[in-house]
C-alpha cells in the first residue's frame, strides 16, 4: 500500500504492524527521516521516500492508496494533476 503525505508515519506504521507491505511518501525530508526512525525503533520494514505527488518519481503500482496528509493541503489548481498521478498507481 502507499501512504501519501505520511508526515510522522502514523498510518504507515499502524498498517505495517498489521502486516501490510507499505511505502510511505512525503514532500518533507525531515518528516520522512522522523517517520523512518520511528519505524526502525519498532523493527518495521517500511519503504520511506521523499516524493512530490505533483511531480512524482514513483514507478510502482499499489493495491491500496491512503492519503490522510496530502490532498487537503494542495491548491485547487493542482487537483487534476494529483488525480492523474494517483490513477497511474
Amino acid at each position: 500500500m502507499l501512504d501519501l503525505g505520511t508526515g510522522p508515519g502514523t498510518q504507515a506504521i499502524a498498517l505495517a504492524e498489521r502486516g501490510f507491505q507499505v511505502m510511505a511518501t512525503d514532500l518533507s525530508e525531515a518528516a520522512i527521516n522522523q517517520a523512518a526512525a520511528k519505524a526502525n525503533q519498532k523493527g518495521l520494514e517500511i519503504s520511506f521516500r521523499q516524493d512530490d505527488i505533483l511531480n512524482s518519481c514513483l514507478e510502482k503500482s499499489f493495491d491500496l492508496i491512503l492519503d490522510r496528509g496530502c490532498f487537503h493541503v494542495l491548491p485547487p489548481q493542482s487537483y487534476g494533476t494529483y488525480v492523474q498521478t494517483v490513477e497511474t498507481y
